[in-house]
């Protein structure tokens, strides 16, 4: 028999990724970091806003956490510069977690010598690669 005491932590996730100051440039992949306890393959929901966090719209519903403490998700910037866009991370496996970034702002793009992407487009820059899974507002150039 064992004695000894069992904890159990509440399920939660941190933002690592935008933080304050982080300026995301409109038309181009932006790396969402965090930190979980979920596990890894757990079901998320994304959402972004454009104001501060008053209004959300969900960019990814259903894609799964990477690792079993830490994971990223790759968000291709959809939304209009604006100095208070805000990220939501929530949980949707049941345990009510829940993270919102650090308001951040998004910035207009692209600047000279960096083109748009297009629909369906993934490129490489180094560390950062867009994924062609990602939801594309009606904006986007075909």
């Amino acid at each position: 028999m064992n004695d000894a005491d069992i904890r159990i932590a509440a399920a939660f996730i941190k933002f690592v990724r935008p933080s304050r100051g982080t300026e995301a440039e409109f038309g181009t992949g932006e790396r969402l970091f965090f930190e979980h306890n979920l596990g890894a393959r757990r079901l998320l929901a994304i959402d972004v806003n454009d104001d501060g966090g008053a209004s959300w719209r969900t960019i990814a519903d259903g894609t799964l956490t990477k690792g079993s403490t830490t994971s990223s998700y790759e968000w291709f910037v959809d939304v209009l510069p604006t100095a208070r866009a805000c990220v939501r991370i929530r949980a949707l496996d049941g345990s009510g977690a829940t993270a919102r970034s650090q308001v951040f702002s998004v910035v207009a793009a692209p600047q000279q010598g960096r083109r748009p992407w297009k629909r369906g487009m993934s490129e490489d820059r180094g560390s950062r690669t867009c994924n062609t899974a990602v939801r594309y507002g009606p904006w986007s150039r075909t």
